[in-house]
């Protein structure tokens, strides 16, 4: 009843005494007074006494007589005392509420009165267990304290039960104060079956148990800022967690997220093998309520830990301590718990808590490869972390193997700590391929092993460190600054493009023109910048694609948005591809730039004719790129610049094409270009020049030297007797 309660009272001294009770010194009767006040009252006019019309504050008179109320003098059997009768709701006068429905109050005075008296709450003569009284989940090497309601005379003895048997005795005569503090000896097994024993030292009979199993485990984070083995902090978050003192669900120690500052991350994740059933887990956030979160993932998929709000997962506010389950399949799983802020203001400890973490850990011998599992491209001349997973119930070092085309092609490590990590470092040392696996075996049992699920590329990494961007990449026309290769940050390899540093208003731009196939062009791209002003940007031919589809109206990336894969599809034909970070007119935040990695083009692969243009000219201008076009005003139009193998850009003295006339023989010597595969080539002659006088000479061809790419080749033929004037010309054409 939210109106009524009942008041105790001792009024019995009356020695005389100094602090003495005046009152009980003349009063008729001396006792325990038991006051009934009802809150939704406020006089004492109506001496009724019935449900609708009794007194704000009125006594229980023991005797069951309302002669205070029937304007009567008080008598010698009004107080409570060891004569009289329980007080409940059936003796009288009753402890019901003036509804008449049951308050459930049961009260037995033991003593005469005096200075300190004995009275029982509860049925008489009873033990009641109230914790650990099931559920409970307690740590080892903890204090726990044991609470129960003795309505009895004398002391209780607790004692300790696993399984309904009997283990131990935790107090042999323990004041009967309803509370023992009890030191968990580290000794106890894990468990879940364990149960407390309360029972009166002067009436064996008298006892309770606990109504349920609670558990003894050891505490899941301990003291010293250190979190268990297989915890770590989250990838992309700026701190991990660590365990701390003072604040808990179960024990003394719970995990708390890591100091960060606004726009920033702390998160921490444990991936362990499991059997189908249960993760759960108590939580505590105390934050800037709706705006800075607690969130938890597994495999990565946020799930709800805000029920109650359909339109929000995380929690935020000040929450205390609050339990949360999900189910879980059996497999490999990775389970995230990230606090995050916004990008203002702090409230309330500005930090979230962990504890009593639980799920069905599947502890079979098992080894399974992480990294690389299929589809990673590894920079020939980088670092590669070889990553696994294993059961703590593997023991030994393992081998670590690398396949090529199903094949072992090197033991990387015979004898490997079975740490979860090997650092590989590839120094050049193998081709270039995309059908190498890795293995990963127990030594002490050779049954026990993982290969890559899928294969993984090497591959020369098309951005390299020392700030130089690759062949065909300039800084586009109009821009600030440009993108320079950087260390360290990569979505694959170890290095990516970063925008150069610019001031507010301005833009850092890189493009790259190509000839493409007809298909899909892919890239990773990352911004660390200020959020919802300053973006990256990326461009086909001009025209701004989406790299934002989560927000309508806005194409760009801002903010610190990690790795994202994007793809957009590309006709055949020439394609000139721009990525632009862009600042606007104040202010920078996180890394204030972007990255670029994983630009995967569908490139026609230029052959012939066109790839000597590609690799001499840039653009696609006719008029210098053109066959017959003459770019260096040198008379030698670009397709015999091509078959001569002549630099198309420096004005030559000549083609480098000469005569040769012995007695009886005439020669034609020219260089031919070693790489123009699509050019045939022709020696002719005539007598008299004339257009149509020219035909095929009968020659013989002789390589006479070599340079770069280019053979020197002398053609002979015979002069006839009856000839007195020849000539030589050579002649080519592209071959379709």
């Amino acid at each position: 009843n939210s109106d009524e309660f009942f008041i105790i009272e001792n009024r019995s001294d009356a020695t005389g005494a100094a602090g003495r009770d005046k009152w009980a010194e003349y009063a008729p009767d001396k006792g325990i007074m038991v006051w009934h006040v009802d809150e939704a009252v406020h006089h004492n006019r109506d001496e009724q006494m019935t449900a609708s019309q009794h007194y704000h504050v009125s006594l229980e008179q023991q005797d069951g007589d309302f002669d205070l109320e029937n304007d009567l003098s008080a008598d010698s059997q009004d107080l409570f005392d060891n004569n009289s009768l329980e007080f409940n709701d059936t003796n009288t006068p009753n402890a019901n509420w003036w509804s008449g429905a049951s308050s459930g109050i049961k009260l037995k005075v033991n003593s005469a009165p005096g200075s300190t008296m004995n009275v029982v709450f509860g049925t008489a003569n009873t033990i009641t267990v109230l914790s650990p009284n099931g559920g409970e989940k307690w740590a080892t090497s903890a204090s726990a304290e044991i609470k129960w309601y003795g309505s009895i005379t004398g002391n209780v003895k607790i004692d300790l039960y696993k399984a309904g048997a009997f283990l131990k005795t935790l107090s042999a005569n323990e004041a009967n104060d309803g509370s023992y503090m009890w030191g968990i000896d580290n000794s106890l097994e894990s468990s879940s079956d364990y149960s407390i024993k309360i029972t009166s030292v002067d009436n064996g009979a008298i006892s309770d148990d606990s109504d349920a199993p609670f558990s003894i485990a050891i505490e899941s984070f301990v003291a010293g800022g250190v979190i268990p083995a297989g915890w770590t902090q989250s990838a992309g978050s700026n701190v991990g967690w660590v365990a701390t003192s003072g604040e808990a669900s179960e024990g003394q120690h719970s995990l708390r997220s890591g100091t960060v500052g606004d726009s920033q991350s702390s998160g921490v994740e444990k991936s362990a093998f499991t059997d189908s059933g249960t993760i759960s887990f108590d939580v505590k956030v105390s934050s800037e309520e709706n705006y800075d979160f607690l969130r938890f993932y597994i495999d990565g998929v946020e799930q709800d830990l805000n029920p109650s709000n359909s339109g929000e997962r995380g929690l935020s506010g000040d929450t205390g301590w609050v339990s949360r389950s999900f189910p879980i399949p059996s497999g490999f799983h990775t389970f995230k718990w990230v606090y995050e802020k916004d990008e203002v203001a702090t409230a309330n400890q500005d930090a979230a808590w962990l504890d009593n973490v639980s799920f069905p850990e599947n502890t079979d011998e098992r080894i399974v490869i992480v990294s690389p599992n299929g589809g990673e491209k590894i920079d020939r001349s980088g670092v590669q972390t070889i990553e696994w997973i294993s059961n703590t119930s593997v023991q030994g070092n393992v081998k670590i193997e690398l396949y090529r085309g199903g094949m072992l092609l090197q033991t990387l490590a015979a004898n490997e700590p079975d740490d979860g990590a090997y650092t590989w470092s590839l120094n050049n040392a193998y081709p270039v391929g995309n059908d190498y696996r890795i293995k990963i075996t127990s030594n002490n049992n050779g049954a026990l092993f993982d290969l890559s699920d899928g294969n993984f590329s090497i591959v020369d990494e098309i951005f390299v460190k020392g700030g130089v961007v690759p062949s065909g990449w300039v800084q586009s026309a109009g821009s600030t600054g440009s993108w320079v290769a950087v260390a360290s940050v990569a979505s694959e390899g170890q290095y990516s493009l970063g925008s150069e540093s610019i001031g507010s208003d301005q833009a850092a731009q890189i493009e790259k023109t190509v000839t493409t196939n007809a298909g899909s062009m892919s890239f990773d791209i990352k911004v660390s910048s200020e959020e919802n002003y300053d973006f990256v940007r990326f461009f086909i031919d001009g025209v701004e694609r989406d790299l934002d589809e989560n927000k309508q109206g806005v194409n760009g990336l801002s903010g610190d948005s990690g790795w994202l894969s994007k793809s957009f599809p590309v006709t055949a034909g020439e394609h000139t591809f721009k990525w632009s970070y862009e600042k606007d007119v104040s202010v920078s935040e996180n890394d204030d730039r972007a990255y670029l990695d994983n630009v995967v083009i569908p490139e026609l692969q230029l052959t012939g004719i066109a790839l000597w243009k590609a690799q001499n000219f840039t653009g696609n201008d006719p008029a210098v790129t053109g066959n017959d076009a003459d770019p260096d005003g040198d008379g030698i139009p670009n397709l015999m610049e091509y078959a001569l193998g002549l630099d198309p850009n420096q004005r030559n003295a000549n083609n480098g094409i000469t005569i040769e006339k012995a007695e009886n023989a005439m020669s034609l010597l020219y260089p031919k270009n070693t790489n123009a595969t699509d050019i045939s080539y022709e020696v002719q002659h005539s007598t008299d020049l004339r257009a149509n006088s020219w035909s095929a000479a009968n020659v013989a061809e002789q390589i006479i030297g070599t340079g770069s790419d280019v053979q020197y080749i002398k053609a002979s033929m015979g002069i006839p007797a009856s000839e007195t004037k020849l000539f030589m010309r050579l002649k080519v054409e592209l071959v379709p």
